[in-house]
């Protein structure tokens, strides 16, 4: 046997040696675990020290030291690409499929679709939930109607009963006029009541001239005296007759209330003042020399009328023909008709009506921009 063959008899002897002592050392190990350690080359193991190691401490300490390891005709890409160690079939939970496009498409399809009816149903949800609260609120709405119509109907029944038992009923309920309103309606009645039947035609006429507004006593034609300080105001509770009086009661009961519910008592009574002063000074512009006393609450009353027009125009009370063309219209139909009823009668003091609607309608001017204040 020559040199060369005793060498690989060795190495066989050395190989079968080595194999059983790791089987010895690994028993947990099989054939194709150890091929893992496998990589083109030679093993160089350390296996007398492991093996002394082992022995000295009665196979309760392990020591190896592995080295380079290397086995003959070791392929690594033949060993972990073999058939047979793979199973294409088995799926242990551990692998992730992701799907492929046409799958993923229809999945997305119908994730929308879903989406879609959530929230078609959350529409509806909450359109049957706002139905319900405005039936509930309807609901309610009709039975406070119904008991208001009700406590009101009870009201007038009782009003009617108490009106039959005392057989009596106001022809005007004072109690819902304003204060400044019904003062002065009432000094028209009174001082009226009182220059009629307590007083001649003599004391009438000169408490006219006393107590009206006399322009000659202002342009210097008559003598000054100290009641004309005071006459361009008390000239306005001051009537000529029944139907002076009946004529402006009424016109104040409407334009002085609506006025005076809007504006208050303090506003209404500066108008009613300055109104008076303004259709005082026209007339007296107009007939600077005329002894003809003035008497009446015209100027007053239209400037509170005027009052009255701008106020429904600012607020769209007006109509639609008067929310597109303004107030002016109707400002002009008035100067119009004051200017007609004055070439008609000459008892009317035309230019006492235009000064104070005039006055008015700048007075209120004024106030609505801030200029003065009540």
């Amino acid at each position: 046997m020559t040199e060369k063959n005793k060498h690989e008899a060795t190495t066989s002897k050395e190989k079968h040696l080595i194999g059983q002592k790791v089987s010895q050392i690994f028993p947990y190990l099989d054939k194709q675990t150890i091929q893992i350690f496998r990589f083109k080359g030679i093993i160089v193991v350390s296996c007398s020290l492991a093996y002394s190691c082992l022995c000295a401490c009665q196979h309760n300490t392990i020591a190896l030291i592995i080295g380079y390891i290397k086995f003959k005709n070791c392929d690594l890409e033949t060993m972990n690409n073999k058939p047979e160690d793979r199973d294409e079939n088995k799926d242990d939970g551990t692998i992730i499929h992701f799907p492929e496009l046409e799958k993923r498409q229809k999945i997305a399809k119908r994730k929308q679709a879903e989406d879609k009816k959530r929230q078609k149903q959350a529409e509806k949800e909450h359109s049957q939930k706002e139905q319900g609260q405005k039936e509930k609120r309807e609901e309610e709405y009709r039975n406070q109607y119904k008991k208001e119509r009700s406590a009101r109907a009870n009201l007038q029944s009782n009003m009617a009963r108490h009106s039959a038992a005392n057989g009596k009923h106001p022809f005007i309920n004072w109690h819902k006029i304003p204060p400044v309103s019904r003062v002065v309606v009432a000094l028209f009645i009174i001082i009226h009541l009182a220059v009629t039947f307590l007083m001649d035609d003599a004391q009438r006429l000169s408490l006219y001239m006393d107590f009206g507004f006399v322009p000659a006593h202002y342009s210097g034609l008559l003598p000054l005296q100290w009641l004309d300080l005071i006459s361009p105001l008390t000239t306005a509770f001051i009537h000529g007759g029944w139907m002076h009086l009946l004529t402006n009661c009424i016109m104040m009961m409407a334009m002085g209330v609506f006025f005076e519910r809007q504006f208050g008592t303090r506003a209404t009574l500066i108008y009613f003042v300055v109104c008076t002063l303004c259709g005082d000074l026209t007339y007296f512009i107009l007939n600077p020399t005329t002894t003809t006393p003035v008497i009446g609450a015209s100027g007053a009353i239209s400037g509170l009328f005027a009052g009255v027009l701008m106020m429904m125009n600012a607020s769209g009370m007006s109509g639609s023909y008067a929310k597109r063309r303004g107030p002016f219209p109707f400002i002009l139909l008035w100067i119009v008709i004051m200017i007609g009823v004055g070439l008609i009668s000459t008892d009317t003091a035309w230019q006492a009506h235009l000064g104070g609607f005039l006055g008015g309608l700048g007075l209120f001017q004024l106030w609505r921009k801030g200029k003065i204040r009540f």
